[in-house]
């Protein structure tokens, strides 16, 4: 695939994910992951990287319209700040540590886990 053809679909990519994040709450990330992995698969760390900065920007904006919507207020994520932020920055210390396979493998449980919970509750 052209390099074009490459950042277009990626544009398109962005812009469902920022929709699946807004409706669903999560997914974004996951959906830009899996299409920028198969798009630059020599650059795997990198794209999860972007991937990462990416559901943080569709969850900031999905945060903001939460709170000017009247569905949660600010002060209900201040408890939840210190681990978020703690949790984010071991996960993007131990990226330059952890293979591929094993990434992969951690995405796929928990996304079976996620779906079966889902589907059966």
């Amino acid at each position: 695939m052209k390099e074009k053809a490459k950042r277009r679909l990626g544009l398109i990519t962005a812009g469902v994910s920022g929709l699946l994040n807004g409706l669903l709450g999560t997914g974004g990330g996951m959906v830009m992951l899996l299409t920028l992995t198969r798009l630059y698969p020599d650059k795997e760390k990198k794209m999860v990287a972007i991937s990462t900065a990416c559901a943080l920007i569709f969850s900031i904006m999905s945060m903001i319209l939460y709170i000017v919507g009247g569905h949660m207020r600010g002060v209900d994520l201040v408890p939840l700040l210190l681990p978020s932020l703690l949790g984010g920055a071991l996960g993007a210390l131990l990226l330059g540590r952890v293979g591929g396979r094993l990434l992969h493998g951690i995405l796929a449980l928990l996304l079976l886990l996620g779906g079966v919970r889902l589907l059966f509750g």
